[in-house]
């Protein structure tokens, strides 16, 4: 983790050292991610893929803007920062808070080897059991597994430096049965917390539940999400919450501090 850790590092310095800007923060995160899709009872598709995005934060006097590229050869850096200070010549002037300087931040421990290390073999075994048992009940179902491996670093020209490891496993299912469905979806940092058959079992229920529908008169009506339908609608808003976003008038929550806005 050293080595990759100090990696990272040096390609955030040589992208400060190549700014001309005032001042300069640079976001580098890279991801290796990992899916086995199934639909119709079946496996139809297993990919991987690995990507790098480096964004460019420049402040040149009251303006700022930013820039992403995936490149991190010389040529790619040098012009993912022309473009992030031309943008910011042409930014309007901004009251901006400082960039921090070096900090001490709290271990977040969010990475799981077993993870990481998940084979297309792996997720295809554990997809199997759970069609397997949706099978057994004469239901079709669709979904998909996957694991992602996610390391960040981030640096500024006023000794900011910090570095993160992360895993995340997500499993989605629907269950189809006629003129019903059942869904469920579950995500965590380590594959053993992510409880397929239980997500299996929820979408199976629901399916059943869901069975000859009958309309209903137009009205106001109690509808209770489940955890994770309820974490999909808030993930909408989670950039909103950003001081940041607030303080450059691009939140919901823009001038309504103090408001009531939801139940």
């Amino acid at each position: 983790m050293e080595s990759e850790s100090s990696q990272m590092q040096a390609i955030l310095q040589r992208v400060i050292q190549a700014s001309p800007a005032d001042e300069t923060q640079v976001l580098l995160s890279n991801s290796d991610t990992a899916l086995t899709r199934f639909a119709n009872n079946g496996i139809h598709q297993n990919l991987t893929g690995r990507d790098s995005e480096l964004t460019v934060g420049v402040r040149l006097g009251c303006r700022a803007a930013t820039a992403t590229t995936n490149r991190l050869d010389p040529e790619g850096i040098r012009r993912v920062v022309e473009d992030a200070c031309r943008l910011a010549r042409l930014s309007p002037e901004q009251d901006l808070p400082p960039l921090p300087g070096s900090q001490h931040y709290m271990p977040l421990e969010r990475f799981d080897s077993d993870t990481a290390h998940l084979t297309a073999r792996q997720r295809a075994d554990a997809v199997g059991s759970v069609i397997s048992r949706v099978r057994d009940q004469d239901l079709t179902t669709a979904g998909f597994l996957s694991n992602e491996t996610t390391v960040t670093a981030m640096a500024n020209s006023r000794g900011l430096f910090v570095f993160h490891r992360a895993t995340e496993a997500e499993f989605s299912i629907t269950v189809l049965d006629g003129d019903s469905s059942g869904w469920a979806k579950q995500f965590a940092p380590a594959i053993g917390e992510v409880l397929l058959e239980s997500m299996a079992e929820e979408a199976i229920q629901k399916a059943v539940l869901g069975r000859s529908p009958r309309e209903i008169e137009p009205g106001a009506y109690t509808v209770i999400l489940a955890p994770s339908a309820a974490a999909d609608l808030i993930g909408f808003l989670v950039e909103d919450f950003s001081a940041l976003e607030v303080h450059l008038k691009q939140s919901c929550l823009t001038d309504r501090l103090d408001s009531r806005m939801l139940g």
